[in-house]
C-alpha cells in the first residue's frame, strides 16, 4: 500500500480490496520527504515546502495474488471508504481537504470530487471522517467531525441535501439494511464532563457515544440543518466570494480582508495548559470568574501587565484536551483527524515538527503571514531536526529568530 494505510473496502467475493493511505504514496528518489515520527525506521512521507504531507492515495490490492495493482491519487488524508459495488463506485473521504473522491472501480480513477462545504463562508476543518451509502446508491452520508454533523449528499452529483446534528466528532457510520436508521458513533461524545467534587473527571477520559437516528424526511432534515448551522455559528448556503477591500482610512481591526490596519506588529505568545480563568479570572474588565483563579496577578504580574496594556482575549473558548490539541489550534485554527483519531496518542505536537501527516493542509499562522508578503519571527514553535537534509523544508530549521523562510 502507501504510507499509513487506514481504511479498507473488500468486494463481496473477497478477491479485491481498496485501501486508503493517510500519508499518501510511497516516495520517489527526488521527492521532498520527512519521517512520520522520531523513530529511526519511521516511514518517510512526501511533503511540500512547508513540511506538510502533500499526497493522498488509494491502493487497489489483488487479494488472490497478494499484490497491489493500482495506486489512485485522491486528496489529502483519505480515511473513510465505502464501496457501492453494484454501481462500481468507490467513495473516499478526504479528511484534510474537506472533500469526497468518487472512484470508478472499472477504470480505477477518480471521476468526481465532492466538496463538503455547506456554509456561505468556506471554512476549513469540516473533516469528513466516515461514510455510508444507501442501498439504492442514491444517498451518501458523510460524518463531518469538525462540525459535529452528518452531511446528507446526493451520490450522483455531490449536492448537499442537509445536515444532521451529532455529538462531538462523529467518526463512524452504519446504515440499516432497510435504509431507515443511521447509527452514528462519535469519538469524543460528551467530552470528559465536569464534577464539582475532589474526584473530578480526568480531562482525557472522553466519553464517546453511539446514537441511532431515524433517517429524516425533507422537513426534519431542514430543521436539523438549521440546528447544525446555529451550533456552528454559521449560515447555510453556497460559498460566496468575500467582499473586495476598499480604499479606507486605517483602523485597528479592518472589516474586510486586505484593508489597511493601524497595527504594525503582532506578538503572539503561547501559554499552554491553563484556562483563561486560572490566570485572568481576576481581571475586572474581562468576562471571567474570580473563584477559579489559581495564578492571579500576585503570581503572574507580567501576564497581567501584558493583558492590561495590550489585549485580553476573554471570550476565546477552546476545549482543554491536552497540550498537543492546543498547539494545533493556536497555530493552525484546526486539528486534523490524524492527530485526534483514535484519541490522543502522542503524535499531535506541532512545536517539534515530529509528524508531517498531522498538520492541516491550510498551513500555519506564519504561512498566512508570508503569503501576504509579511515577515514572521518564530521563537521555538515548530523548530528542530537539524539532521534533515532538505534545506527548503521548515521542519529542519532550528533558530532563535528568522525574518522569513524560503517558500
Amino acid at each position: 500500500t502507501g504510507i499509513a494505510p487506514f481504511g479498507a473496502a473488500i468486494n463481496a467475493n473477497g478477491t479485491v480490496a481498496y485501501v486508503t493511505n493517510w500519508g499518501g504514496r510511497l516516495p520517489q528518489p527526488d521527492d521532498l520527504t520527512l519521517p512520520a515520527g522520531f523513530k529511526a525506521n519511521a516511514d518517510r512521507v512526501v511533503v511540500d515546502d512547508r513540511g506538510i504531507a502533500s499526497t493522498g492515495t488509494v491502493t487497489r490490492v489483488d487479494l488472490v495474488a497478494r499484490k497491489a495493482t493500482h495506486t489512485i491519487p485522491v486528496e489529502l488524508h483519505p480515511t473513510a471508504i465505502v464501496w457501492d459495488e453494484a454501481r462500481q463506485r468507490l467513495y473516499v473521504g478526504n479528511g484534510n481537504k474537506d472533500s469526497v473522491s468518487v472512484i470508478d472501480t472499472r477504470e480505477n480513477r477518480v471521476v468526481s470530487t465532492f466538496a463538503i462545504q455547506p456554509f456561505e463562508r468556506p471554512v476549513p476543518g469540516i473533516a469528513p471522517t466516515a461514510l455510508a451509502i444507501s442501498s439504492d446508491g442514491a444517498t451518501l452520508y458523510v460524518a463531518c467531525g469538525g462540525i459535529n454533523a452528518v452531511a446528507v449528499l446526493s451520490a450522483s452529483n455531490g449536492k448537499i441535501l442537509g445536515l444532521i446534528p451529532t455529538a462531538w466528532y462523529p467518526n463512524a457510520l452504519s446504515l440499516s439494511t432497510d435504509d431507515k436508521h443511521l447509527a452514528v458513533a462519535t469519538l469524543l461524545g460528551a467530552g470528559s464532563g465536569w464534577r464539582d467534587d475532589p474526584k473530578q473527571r480526568y480531562v482525557h477520559t472522553y466519553r464517546g457515544s453511539i446514537s441511532v437516528v431515524p433517517v429524516p424526511d425533507e422537513a426534519q432534515l431542514a430543521s436539523y440543518t438549521t440546528a447544525v448551522a446555529e451550533n456552528n455559528h454559521l449560515q447555510i448556503g453556497v460559498p460566496r466570494t468575500p467582499p473586495m477591500a476598499r480604499s479606507v482610512a486605517p483602523v485597528a481591526i479592518p472589516t474586510r480582508s486586505g484593508e489597511p490596519s493601524l497595527i504594525g506588529h503582532v506578538v503572539y505568545i503561547i501559554k499552554e495548559n491553563r484556562t483563561y480563568d486560572q490566570v485572568f479570572g481576576d481581571m475586572p474588565k474581562g468576562n471571567g470568574d474570580p473563584s477559579l483563579v489559581m495564578f492571579g496577578e500576585d503570581v503572574t504580574p507580567n501576564h497581567h501587565r501584558l493583558a492590561d496594556q495590550f489585549v485580553l482575549l476573554d471570550n476565546f473558548y477552546a476545549t482543554g484536551g491536552n497540550s498537543g490539541d492546543g498547539h494545533q489550534w493556536v497555530t493552525q485554527a484546526n486539528e486534523t483527524a490524524y492527530a485526534l483519531w483514535p484519541g490522543y496518542v502522542g503524535r499531535s505536537y506541532p512545536f517539534d515538527g515530529s509528524d508531517p501527516i498531522a498538520y492541516s493542509s491550510n498551513g500555519f499562522i506564519w504561512d498566512f503571514a508570508l503569503r501576504m508578503k509579511k515577515t514572521a519571527r518564530v521563537y521555538g514553535e515548530y523548530a528542530g531536526r537539524l539532521q534533515e537534509p532538505h534545506t527548503r523544508c521548515r521542519v529542519r530549521m532550528s533558530f532563535e529568530a528568522r525574518s522569513s523562510w524560503p517558500i
